[in-house]
């Protein structure tokens, strides 16, 4: 059990590391001069994604919204139907985590020459003017 939650929690942080810097450096080279904004957003979305995952998971864990009831050596603990559930959840999620992450990745592109070159005359343009 507990070296379950060590790889778990190395994996998925070790992964998250690696793969935050690819939009981040994609987002930088479509905006130069907005670096901070663009860093910002795609903070944001994390935050956001492990929010609504966290929503996602109480729900398949525990849809009724049981309370910890089970009392054992003066701790609390959910009932079995609770803990039952738990291995479905990991698998829901693994799944949704490989759909979303798939999807990310045929979306994330970075610009052609041609696009760096119309943005910096824009970018010319707007400050003569």
């Amino acid at each position: 059990m507990y070296l379950f939650i060590f790889l778990y929690a190395i994996l998925v942080g070790i992964s998250t590391g690696l793969i935050y810097m690819v939009p981040v450096i994609c987002g930088w080279s479509y905006f130069p001069n907005k670096r901070g904004a663009v860093s910002g957003i795609i903070v944001a979305g994390y935050g956001f994604g492990s929010f609504t995952f966290n929503l996602i998971a109480v729900a398949l864990v525990n849809p009724n919204n049981e309370k910890a009831s089970v009392e054992i050596d003066g701790y609390k603990y959910f009932s079995s139907d609770v803990y039952d559930r738990v291995p479905m959840m990991f698998r829901i999620l693994s799944l949704c985590y490989l759909l979303t992450g798939l999807i990310g990745a045929c979306l994330v592109k970075m610009p052609t020459k041609k696009a760096i070159q119309l943005h910096e005359e824009h970018e010319m343009l707007t400050k003569e003017g």
